[in-house]
C-alpha cells in the first residue's frame, strides 16, 4: 500500500474515465513518484501524465498535448470513502487545458511529479 493509500469535474467522482487495475500498479522499482501514493496532492505541484494513463486513455493525451501542469485544487473530501482525502486533484496544463484528474480515487492515479 502506498504512503497516503488508496484513494470531471469538483464533486463529480467519475471524472477522466474508468478505473483500470493496470494504472493501479504501482511497483517498488517505480521511478516515478505517483501523486496520491508517493507523494501527496498539494496545490502548486508540477505534474506529468503517468505513462500507463497516456497508453489507457489517449484522449488525456490530446488534451493535455503531453504538456506539464500545475495541481490547482485538491479535493478537500474523501471521495471514495476509504479515509483518505485529495482524491481528485484539478491540474491546468501549460498548454492551457484545465481538468480533473484522480490522485487516489479508487486506487487508481493519473499524475506523476515532474
Amino acid at each position: 500500500m502506498g504512503f497516503f493509500g488508496f484513494g470531471g469535474t469538483k464533486g463529480s467522482p467519475k471524472i477522466d474515465g474508468d478505473s483500470s487495475e493496470e494504472e493501479s500498479e504501482i511497483g517498488s522499482d517505480d521511478e516515478e513518484e505517483v501523486v496520491g501514493f508517493h507523494v501527496e496532492p498539494v496545490v502548486g505541484h508540477r505534474v506529468l501524465l503517468r505513462a500507463t494513463c497516456m497508453k489507457k486513455f489517449p484522449e488525456l493525451v490530446k488534451e493535455t498535448g503531453k504538456s506539464t501542469g500545475t495541481l490547482t485544487w485538491v479535493d478537500p473530501t474523501d471521495a471514495d470513502g476509504d479515509g483518505v482525502t485529495g482524491d481528485i486533484s484539478e491540474v491546468t496544463w501549460d498548454n492551457g487545458y484545465v481538468g480533473d484528474y484522480r490522485t487516489g480515487y479508487e486506487g487508481t492515479y493519473r499524475c506523476e511529479r515532474e
